[in-house]
């Protein structure tokens, strides 16, 4: 597993303990808010290309958006890198496509210098932002 996907699982892991314990029929349980806003970031390290949505009423919805325009956009092998919720998330490349990281905060500079400062401790180089997508307040 690369450092990229071990810091993705390990951030999903602190998520789930922080702040959605409980069991899953319990978390379907949980209201949604009306006013919540998701976006999604989609990439495709093969080629590079990427797509991404924003302020959209529910995850699904984001994230297949994000995959339509991935592959509108001639991405070969899109996958969706991340989705938020009511915030903002990028991806930071290290000069080849293969090498990305990703990080979400609640506002676009938060996203980015942590998306940037993953991607360089991860891949020991100079990274720069590729994309990134953020929610309406």
């Amino acid at each position: 597993m690369s450092a990229t996907a071990r810091r993705i699982t390990s951030a999903l892991a602190l998520a789930a303990i922080m702040g959605f314990g409980g069991s899953a029929a319990a978390q379907n349980r949980l209201p949604v808010n009306p006013n919540d806003r998701y976006g999604s970031i989609a990439y495709s390290p093969n080629d590079g290309r990427s797509g991404y949505s924003y302020d959209y009423r529910t995850e699904a919805e984001a994230v297949q958006t994000a995959m339509g325009y991935c592959r509108q956009d001639g991405g070969k092998s899109c996958r969706t890198v991340m989705w938020v919720s009511n915030g903002c998330g990028a991806i930071a490349i290290a000069g080849k496509n293969r090498d990305f990281a990703v990080a979400n905060g609640k506002y676009r500079p938060e996203a980015e210098a942590t998306a940037l400062r993953f991607c360089q401790q991860d891949f020991k180089r100079s990274c720069t932002i590729k994309v990134w997508a953020c929610t309406s307040p």
